[in-house]
C-alpha cells in the first residue's frame, strides 16, 4: 500500500517480476502481486524504452487506486499479451474523488482490465499505435487521436462483471468535452 506513485523520467520503472525461491530461482508460483495507491498514480513514460510500469511473463497484476491515474507516453507494457493479467480498479470510496479520471495515453499498447465506475475515462493513442485490448468499464469515455478498442474474448465470464451482452451498438461521432488527446 503506498499513498501515491509518480514516474516522470527515464529510470522511473516499476517492474512486476515473478518472485524467487530461496536460492534465488525465479519461481513461477509467486507471480502474483497487487498494488493498492490510496491516491493517484501517475507516469509519463520513457522507463527503459519499454515503459514505466512493466509486467514480466508469468506475472498477473491487480492495482487499486483512489485518486486519479494516467499512463501517458509508453507509461505501460504487460509482456504477457494478455488483458487477464493486468486489472486496474480505480474505486471512489471511502470517501469519492471528485472528477475522477483514468487517462490511458501515449503509442503503447495497453493490455488490461479498467473497472472504473465513477471516472471519465481518456483513450488516447498516439504516433503510430494507441490499441486498447481487455475491457473496460467507467462514467464517461473520450477517445481521441489514434485509438482503437479490442475486447480480449478470453475475459468472457471473468472479473466483477460476468452477465454482459451487447444488446446493439452506435457510433457517436459529436464531438463532445474537451480532452486534447496528448498530455
Amino acid at each position: 500500500m503506498v499513498d501515491s506513485v509518480k514516474l516522470s523520467g527515464a529510470s522511473d520503472v516499476i517492474l512486476f517480476d515473478l518472485g524467487t525461491t530461496a536460492a534465488g530461482v525465479p519461481d513461477p508460483t509467486k507471480g502474483y502481486v497487487e498494488l493498492y495507491v490510496r491516491g493517484d498514480f501517475a507516469t509519463n513514460g520513457g522507463g527503459t524504452g519499454d515503459g514505466s510500469v512493466i509486467i514480466m511473463n508469468g506475472v498477473s497484476v491487480k492495482m487499486w487506486v483512489l485518486g486519479n491515474l494516467q499512463f501517458g507516453g509508453n507509461g505501460m507494457t504487460n509482456n504477457n499479451g494478455l488483458a487477464s493479467a493486468f486489472s486496474l480498479y480505480s474505486v471512489n470510496a471511502p470517501t469519492p474523488t471528485p472528477n475522477q479520471s483514468v487517462t490511458l495515453a501515449g503509442s503503447s499498447q495497453f493490455y488490461g482490465t479498467v473497472y472504473a465506475p465513477g471516472a471519465d475515462l481518456y483513450l488516447a493513442g498516439g504516433g503510430s499505435n494507441g490499441t486498447f485490448v481487455g475491457a473496460l468499464s467507467g462514467k464517461t469515455a473520450y477517445l481521441n487521436g489514434n485509438t482503437s478498442i479490442r475486447y480480449d474474448e478470453a475475459l468472457s465470464g471473468k472479473g466483477l462483471i460476468t452477465r454482459f451482452t451487447l444488446v446493439s451498438w452506435f457510433e457517436d461521432t459529436k464531438k463532445q468535452g474537451t480532452f486534447p488527446g496528448s498530455l
